[in-house]
This record gives structure tokens, sequence and C-alpha cells, in this order.
């Protein structure tokens, strides 16, 4: 059995822009010169084909042709095969309509390739698909989308999209009983249906416990080692927990009265409640060298790091300081931010925002330039600590 196909594609497709001067201002009612040249494979690979159109501009300065009806210059579209692209479309344009057509840009053609070669599918096996009113369906098939090998009913690769009334800005897609998708609210429910833990949270167990130093206030992972603070102790120690079950003590680091914790770059950096900001060099996970220490303001509370530079929010004063660290044996301080809310207590950062949560508020900063980070909003919730996973903060 097959499938004929009922229309002939077109050897051309439309184009429209609007043509500007050297100013960037429109060109209106103007004749002008506007030259294509398909290259293949790459935006610079070999030129396939090349046309020349004279439109003459609207009072806007818009222009449309068909590429594929103009005066051809070298090749011809027909002879084209679509289906060993890529290809790129390269467009000159002389706003006087002579021949000094100078390139404005080069773009991939990305679904026109795919409907100029419909035109050339004249008959295909439609491998016993059945078609009854508006159902296709073939038993024991499979669908490949993005991909010549599907290894299931539906195998796509690349993108998808699922859109049926429920869809909204960070819902998940879930199913009912019956197996009957739709996007929800990532609430417990959602997440653990009828299998929400208890308020105690006794469904948990700790794999293993081991003694920490006197106060242990924060702890950071870098690969098979731990490093925790301990505030009295006056020290970071570092865990190997390559087994979990066995968590084993291998040094102890001097650091005074330690209170954060964050690694960045196969470094630690550690702020100090005597007002100052360490970095230690994990080259040797199980032995931290100290690199270099700054001066902090008054009580600092909490770092986080973004390539080159570090931010230290304060609880006295509310104060959040910008440092260059790209050295650290000799970090200096960039800015210095007045933040007139609670005392700060823990930042982060996802992309390009760092994000204060205090006890009572919180505050976002747009990290665009690192270096001198600018407010955003002040969210009213707020809290003593909190963490950041994929897009979402729990506080």
């Amino acid at each position: 059995m097959a499938a004929t196909a009922l229309a002939q594609a077109p050897e051309a497709f439309s184009y429209q822009a609007v043509a500007r001067d050297a100013n960037g201002d429109p060109l209106a009612g103007t004749t002008i010169t506007v030259m294509f040249a398909l290259h293949q494979t790459t935006p610079m690979g070999a030129v396939l084909y090349v046309e020349q159109h004279n439109p003459t501009t609207n009072d806007l300065g818009l222009f449309q042709v068909e590429v594929g009806q103009g005066t051809q210059l070298q090749g011809t579209l027909s002879a084209i095969d679509w289906s060993a692209g890529p290809y790129f479309l390269e467009v000159g344009i002389d706003p006087a309509g002579g021949l000094l057509v100078v390139p404005v840009g080069t773009q991939q053609l990305l679904s026109v390739p795919y409907a100029l070669h419909a035109g050339t599918v004249d008959v295909a096996d439609d491998g016993d698909w059945v078609v009854n009113g508006d159902t296709l369906h073939s038993g024991n098939k499979r669908v490949g989308i993005g991909t010549a090998a599907p290894d299931t009913t539906l195998h796509v690769v690349g993108g998808f999209k699922y859109q049926d009334g429920t869809q909204a800005d960070k819902r998940i897609l879930t199913s009912d009983a019956d197996g009957n998708a739709s996007w929800q609210v990532p609430d417990g429910s959602v997440l653990l249906g009828g299998f929400s833990p208890p308020f105690n949270l006794d469904c948990l167990a700790a794999s293993a416990t081991r003694p920490t130093g006197s106060t242990p206030v924060a702890v950071a992972q870098y690969g098979q080692y731990l490093y925790v603070a301990n505030f009295i102790g006056n020290s970071m120690q570092v865990f190997d927990v390559s087994d979990p079950g066995i968590p084993t003590l291998v040094t102890s680091v001097p650091t005074i009265l330690p209170v954060s914790i964050t690694i960045s770059g196969g470094r630690a950096f550690v702020v100090n409640q005597d007002q100052n900001l360490s970095v230690f060099d994990l080259g040797t996970p199980a032995s931290p060298a100290l690199l270099g220490s700054v001066p902090t303001d008054l009580q600092p509370t909490s770092v986080a790091v973004n390539g080159d530079y570090a931010y230290v929010s304060h609880g006295n004063g509310a104060t959040l300081m910008v440092y260059d660290v790209s050295d650290p044996s000799s970090m200096s301080l960039l800015s210095s931010l007045f933040v007139p809310i609670a005392p700060g207590s823990t930042v982060a950062i996802k992309d390009d925002h760092l994000y204060w949560v205090a006890k009572t508020l919180s505050v976002v900063f747009d990290l665009s330039n690192p270096a001198s980070p600018q407010f955003v909003t002040n969210p009213s919730w707020g809290g003593d600590h909190f963490t950041r996973s994929g897009d979402h903060l729990y506080v």
C-alpha cells in the first residue's frame, strides 16, 4: 500500500525585512538590490545558489521577495538536495540599487528546507499505518521524532511541549491512575501522593553519626569529603564520606569562629566571626591549604561565590560586601552595599541573581555586573537559613 503526495511544494520561499541606511533609519520608497547566497553545512560553507532581487521598499522601509524567483546568478534552487543540509542563507544589500552589495547577515534555514524537500516526495511506503477518520494508528510500530532509530513506542529526541490548558510556570507533569497526564503545582500531595511522610519524619534513618568539634554551624561537600565549620571549636574539620556508613575524620584546619563555608572552583571559602574571609585550596581535598584572607565587616554570616567574585553578608549593619577573589593571595574589596532591613543570614547565587535571606525579609540582586550588584526586589518572606535546588529556594 502506498500514499501519494497530493500537492507540489513550491520552489521558493518568502523573505521579508526592513532596509535601513547607515544611520539605522528606514529606507522608505527606495529601490534597492538584495542578493541571496545559499551556503551548505556552515555559514562559510560552499555556495550552491545565488540570486538577485531589486524590490522597492514601502513607507516603512519594508520589502518582501520570494527567494527562488529572482534573477539566478549561480546554480538553481530546484537542484539542491535539501536532505544534505544544514543550509545557511546569506543576505547582502546595496541601498543604492546597484551591485555594491554589503553582507548584512547569515542565518540557518530551519523549516524551509523541509517544506521544499517535501516537493521531492512522490510516493512513500506507509508501513501499514491505518487512517480511520481522524485517527492514525498502527499496531506494534514505533514513532521516532528527532531520531531514525526509536527504541520505544514514542521516542522523542529534543524539545517537548505539552499544552492541555493546565500548563503554567514551574509546574510538573503528573498523571492519574489511568495514565492521563496534566500539569500540577509541585506540592507535597503531587510529589508524594498518598505516601506523604509523617510530621516527625520517623521514616528517615541516619546512615551514621560522627562526633564533630564544638558547635558545628555549617557544612559543605566536595567530592567524597565533607567540610564542617565548628564555631566554638575554631576549626574546619574534613571528613571522608566515601563510605557514608563510616565517616572518617581526616584532618582539622584551624580557623577562628567559622560560621559559613562555600566551595567553588576547587576552593573552600570560609567566613569567620573574627571578621575575615579565608580561602583554602582543595587541590588535595583531604588537606586544605590556606591561600589567603581578607577583612570583612562586623559579624559576617554567609558567603556565596560567582566566578572571581565573593559576596559576604553581615548581621551587624546589614551590609553586603563584594570581593575580587581571582587571586586569593591578594583579595580586594570592590563594593559594599547597605540594605536597611533585618540583619542578613544567608546568601546564595542562581544564574545572574543573588538571593539574600534575612529573618523577616529577603532581597534579590542582579549580578549582570558582578562587581556592582543592583537591587531588584525584596520579597516579603524570610527565615534563618535557606537552600537552593534547581529553580526553587527552600527557606
